[in-house]
């Protein structure tokens, strides 16, 4: 019996560890979600910018 609590207590030790990696991955993902997405706000600006620049004068867009 003891065996098994052991055996019980090593899982669950384990799958602790896991989810705790798991978590702290996330969490870093979603700070790297974070900066992409305001680099995809910048980016757009850029090219909304060179988009009416472009329309404005057509020696732009060459």
């Amino acid at each position: 019996m003891e065996t098994i609590m052991i055996m019980k207590n090593y899982v669950a030790d384990e799958l602790s560890n896991k989810v705790y990696h798991l978590h702290k991955a996330l969490e870093q993902a979603q700070k790297i979600i974070l900066v992409l997405e305001e680099e995809n706000k910048k980016l757009k600006k850029i090219a909304d910018h060179i988009l009416s620049e472009s329309n404005k004068d057509p020696a732009v867009a060459a």
